[in-house]
């Protein structure tokens, strides 16, 4: 009696702890995704960065209005060292809603096809017309040489225009649109304009 009494509580007691350390260590624990700030003034270019920050153009709903019932919206690029990828960013022509979560993909690209590497997702702020709204991963992403890469963000509700300039300007580097709905596919539709972007290296 006495030895099944002591196994009983032994049960008891280690069941509690578990579940304190559970939520102690859920609580301390960051949360996973990507985060989302902004700033009215433009990211600092820098090692191995690559940007294109001028704009003035608007690129249209299905190009580049980052809607939930619009196509993902990106932009191409090709490190010329192996590099990580921290962040990506690209540029506003109006304000955005918060409320709504923006899905982030980086993949490698082979003609018009996008291979997902990666994926996050980040919760939005609060956007301004002309803002520069940044995407910092939490887990940054290794980057071969010379090899073709793709950053796209869908939005699950009303997002915001991104900029673009008009032209095709940037060597290796090129605007694209892929599949319905927020959700990107692995089918890309490339267009003759770069975005403003940043990409974080």
């Amino acid at each position: 009696m006495t030895s099944q009494y002591s196994e009983s509580r032994f049960i008891v007691i280690s069941t509690i702890l578990s579940l304190l350390l559970g939520f102690f260590f859920a609580g301390a624990l960051p949360a996973s995704g990507a985060t989302m700030s902004v700033s009215a003034t433009a990211p600092t270019v820098d090692g191995a960065d690559i940007a294109q920050l001028t704009g003035g153009s608007d690129p249209g709903g299905n190009l580049g209005h980052l809607w939930s019932n619009r196509p993902v919206h990106g932009q191409t690029f090709r490190p010329t060292a192996a590099s990580t990828l921290y962040a990506v960013t690209l540029s506003t022509r109006g304000a955005g809603n918060t409320g709504q979560n923006y899905n982030i993909r980086v993949g490698t690209v082979s003609g018009s096809t996008f291979t997902q590497v990666a994926a996050e997702t980040a919760t939005s702020v609060a956007i301004a017309a002309w803002d520069y709204v940044t995407i910092t991963f939490a887990t940054p992403i290794a980057l071969t040489a010379n090899t073709l890469y793709a950053f796209d963000m869908g939005c699950t509700g009303s997002g915001f225009i991104s900029d673009a300039n008009a032209g095709d300007v940037l060597a290796d580097s090129q605007a694209y649109s892929s599949g319905a709905n927020g959700v990107g596919s692995g089918t890309m539709t490339l267009h003759s304009l770069d975005r403003v972007f940043h990409v974080d290296m």
